[in-house]
């Protein structure tokens, strides 16, 4: 049979009772003493920029120090601090001087080197070596363009417009 309800209180208060007419024992010995912690050595990054220097940019000056920090890309978007723009930027543009893609002009701007004149066919630049593009026949509509663009030039011409 299942005892009966007591009282809780009166079931606390009892036990109290009991244990204090009971000899004192020897102390608890308490938690065991902690060792010392050692120090945390983990970087302590305040920002992105803090996060940039220390993984991105001084991982690539260690694997291409004559190269600069040319940032990266995120969702198909550019993404460096403003510090290290003007570097990436002028290195980039030199490497596009060089290969003759882009031509710096003398107030220091730079503007694209198109190479394809008119009239010529475009050549491209393939492992195979050069080839040359074949002109496609023109359309009734492109022949009867140069027509009109062919009179309005000798109209031009017979003003004094050249």
């Amino acid at each position: 049979a299942p005892p009966p309800p007591q009282d809780l209180r009166a079931a606390y208060l009892r036990e109290q009772a009991v244990r204090a007419q009971l000899p004192p024992g020897p102390p608890h010995p308490g938690p065991e003493p902690l060792e010392p912690a050692a120090p945390d050595v983990r970087p302590l990054f305040r920002g992105r920029q803090h996060v940039e220097r220390a993984y991105y940019e001084k991982a690539h000056a260690a694997s291409l120090p004559s190269v600069p920090y040319l940032g990266r890309i995120t969702n198909g978007r550019w993404e460096i601090r403003g510090a290290l723009a003007k570097a990436a930027l002028g290195h980039v543009l030199g490497g596009l001087v060089k290969t003759g893609h882009v031509v710096e002009l003398a107030d220091g701007g730079f503007v694209a080197a198109h190479r394809y004149r008119r009239g010529t066919p475009y050549e491209r630049r393939r492992l195979g070596g050069p080839q040359r593009v074949e002109e496609v026949a023109l359309s009734e509509y492109e022949l009867e363009r140069r027509a009109r663009i062919e009179r309005n030039q000798a109209f031009l011409a017979s003003l004094g417009f050249t």
